[in-house]
């Protein structure tokens, strides 16, 4: 079956044909099903209805959670909304005191900027598909893909391997970058200019330097922002 409906409503239009079988009241049973995979699947064509979120218990997460409903503030300039998301991400990773990644990233939205919500990462990774499902939850699908690339920011634990000295990050296809804090992974990152399926205009890293190991005292943290455009 080659039928793509161009509403995007795929599962929904299908399960509902296959239900009209059994009558009205099949029809509707199989639309609700398929709607809600097509949710589920993020091929609604750009829903706007909010994800549900568990609480994480950090205030700067649970209070920075968008949907394509509520974007939160519009910033003029690309360079605002950026500098304003590391700030944020910052204040979250102080409040779990430097021991989980944090991430974020900025996009363009009818000729303004917005944060999208603040993602808490595994320990130490912000997944890609934890980026991708925040593209979905903020409705910037269109035809399954996002049509823009985004400015993406990560703070990394006080304990990184690599947070007080520079190594040489090596991506899986040999691209190197040399006198760096962020990782391998994040050099993979650069190297393919996207994070899973969504492609990056940017890629930040936030490190807080000044305590050497696990357990060590976080008073005296300091910041430092890493920036690398993708690879071209």
């Amino acid at each position: 079956m080659n039928y793509v409906d161009p509403t995007g409503h795929f599962f929904e239009e299908l399960f509902g044909l296959a239900g009209s079988l059994f009558g009205e009241k099949g029809r509707k049973t199989g639309s609700d099903w398929g709607k809600k995979l097509d949710d589920a699947l993020g091929l609604n064509g750009g829903s706007t209805a909010p994800t549900e979120k568990k609480k994480t218990g950090n205030s700067v997460v649970d209070s920075n959670q968008r949907s394509a409903k509520n974007r939160g503030k519009a910033y003029a300039t690309r360079e605002d909304a950026v500098y304003y998301m590391n700030e944020m991400l910052k204040a979250a990773a102080a409040e779990a005191d430097y021991k989980r990644e944090f991430g974020a990233f900025v996009y363009e939205f009818e000729g303004e900027f917005y944060i999208s919500s603040i993602i808490q990462g595994e320990i130490d990774s912000v997944t890609n598909e934890s980026v991708t499902a925040e593209v979905t939850n903020l409705g910037l699908l269109v035809d399954r893909n996002i049509n823009q690339a985004v400015d993406f920011s990560h703070t990394h634990i006080h304990y990184d391997e690599y947070a007080n000295k520079t190594h040489t990050a090596v991506s899986r296809k040999g691209y190197k970058i040399e006198k760096t804090h962020i990782s391998d992974r994040d050099a993979d990152i650069i190297d393919n200019g996207r994070m899973g399926s969504v492609p990056i205009r940017t890629f930040t890293a936030l490190i807080p330097q000044g305590a050497p190991s696990y357990g060590s005292s976080t008073d005296n943290i300091r910041w430092k922002t890493e920036t690398h455009r993708r690879k071209k």
